[in-house]
């Protein structure tokens, strides 16, 4: 008996059904197409991410499932490697054609890709790859980007034409083993504290924001509290590809009010990292400035272990005595959001202030960042650690930022609690307070004195960095890297 050829879209972080450059190709075809998705076991074992991450997943599934159905087409959702999907396929189908979107991914899952790659040669299954932020790939991909970027975010949105899509509405038993049966439970329960996940949250989330935040975007965006209600939070949501960057810029470019140029800045700083990402890997392992590498390794020689790891502990519980470098650690934990330069700071104290390994921190704030995406999360911690020896170096003092980005100290009381009832100076340095005031307020509470002198810590950082810098090592490396910078 002859074999139904098919074509297959596989989803990875493209969990959309508008401008969909795979799904219209793979319509386009004139197969019927079969769309799926793998919770591939891999995955899971990744450090970098957490119940909260797959809890956005199984959101955009379930918004994606019910949009397919009511056009009458249908998502599959497996539990295995995308290797063994694809052999049992085979055997089932005779398969046309691959679709998907180029990740731009960790090593992991570049290798899973490197494995499928070898598979479909195999099978000769063409599979076609598109990507969905303006980044390309080769040793002169960072020449004239910028001019490349303008025309991938400014090309036509590709409709999806339904009207012609046939669609796998059956599968052989062979496949029935594969499918997902029962997902963890902390995936599957809503958290009211934190971003929902899918295209329909997203365009929700946009048309509140265009309404009510866009013209307060720029006096908003350093505020830890106006931040989180009235900056676009589009980040997690372009992440796991439920809308396209490309939707965004256009989508903007409709609204003439205040705030529009500087989210458009940032929205183009979020394919100039990736670009850098894809155009140096190396930066999930090593800096990119590999005359930093025996720095860095000496350094931790010196720290005794014991006390880099409580430490790190105290750092990512919140225990560091310093109030908004605890109310931010603690905002992560419970929302998974935090800004742009309050995520800096974080940065900042734990690898400048306690000299911890930023390898460490890296992995920890991937955890909790909902929005992390690996080709602007390795650029960014490796810029803000000094690892580049050309980019500014930037040693935030925790104090002033508290004072200034939350002088009321009600960022700080959300989630410190345990300091309410002091008066807004003593939010920020509760450690200040004299004898009178410790009794008034009956101090010491269940808040820890600071771990350390910010003050000694940032100028032993500061000159550590510039001696680094200046390193006939970290020197050698800075020319190539200057000339392979984006343009």
């Amino acid at each position: 008996m002859a074999k139904q050829p098919i074509v297959i879209v596989w989803l990875k972080r493209d969990l959309r059904l508008t401008d969909h450059q795979a799904l219209t190709a793979a319509v386009h075809s004139g197969y019927p197409v079969l769309i799926c998705y793998c919770f591939e076991p891999w995955q899971q074992q990744d450090p970098h991410f957490a119940a909260r991450h797959w809890r956005l997943v199984v959101q955009s599934l379930q918004d994606l499932q019910q949009q397919l159905q009511a056009k009458q087409q249908r998502l599959w959702v497996f539990a295995c490697d995308f290797s063994q999907l694809l052999a049992t396929l085979a055997q089932a189908f005779e398969l046309k054609g691959l679709y998907s979107h180029r990740e731009i991914g960790l090593a992991n899952s570049w290798a899973r890709d490197q494995v499928v790659a070898r598979q479909c040669h195999a099978l000769e299954l063409p599979w076609q790859q598109f990507w969905q932020q303006a980044v390309r790939q080769g040793s002169q991909a960072r020449k004239g980007w910028q001019a490349f970027a303008q025309h991938h975010w400014q090309q036509p949105l590709l409709p999806i034409p339904w009207a012609e899509m046939r669609t796998v509405t059956q599968l052989p038993d062979s496949l029935t083993e594969l499918r997902v049966k029962q997902l963890p439970k902390a995936w599957l329960r809503p958290d009211p504290s934190m971003q929902q996940g899918g295209e329909t949250q997203a365009w929700q989330r946009w048309a509140w924001f265009v309404q009510h935040g866009l013209s307060r975007y720029r006096s908003a965006i350093s505020k830890p509290e106006q931040a989180e209600q009235y900056c676009s939070r589009m980040s997690a949501f372009l992440s796991l590809g439920n809308l396209s960057i490309r939707q965004l810029h256009q989508a903007l470019a409709a609204h003439r009010v205040s705030g529009r140029k500087a989210l458009q800045s940032r929205l183009a700083w979020h394919c100039h990292f990736m670009q850098k990402f894809e155009s140096c890997v190396r930066m999930q392992f090593a800096p990119l400035n590999l005359g930093y590498l025996p720095l860095l390794q000496a350094q931790q020689q010196q720290q005794p272990e014991a006390r880099l790891k409580a430490n790190f502990q105290a750092w990512a519980q919140g225990r560091t005595g310093y109030p908004m470098v605890d109310a931010c650690m603690r905002s992560l934990w419970q929302t998974g959001y935090l800004n742009f330069r309050l995520r800096a700071m974080l940065v900042s104290f734990a690898c400048h202030h306690l000299a911890l390994p930023w390898q460490w921190v890296a992995q920890h704030l991937a955890r909790l960042f909902l929005d992390f995406e690996p080709g602007i999360h390795y650029p960014q911690i490796q810029m803000q650690v000094g690892l580049t020896g050309f980019n500014t170096l930037r040693i935030y003092n925790p104090v002033q930022q508290s004072l200034k980005q939350d002088p009321e100290g009600r960022f700080i009381v959300r989630y410190l609690p345990e300091l309410a009832d002091l008066p807004p100076p003593l939010r920020h340095q509760p450690w200040t307070m004299g004898p009178l005031e410790r009794q008034w307020y009956a101090w010491p509470l269940d808040y820890p004195e600071p771990m350390v002198d910010h003050l000694r810590t940032a100028e032993q950082a500061r000159k550590r960095l510039w001696q680094w810098r200046a390193s006939l090592q970290v020197q050698r490396a800075v020319p190539e890297l200057l000339a392979q910078q984006v343009d």
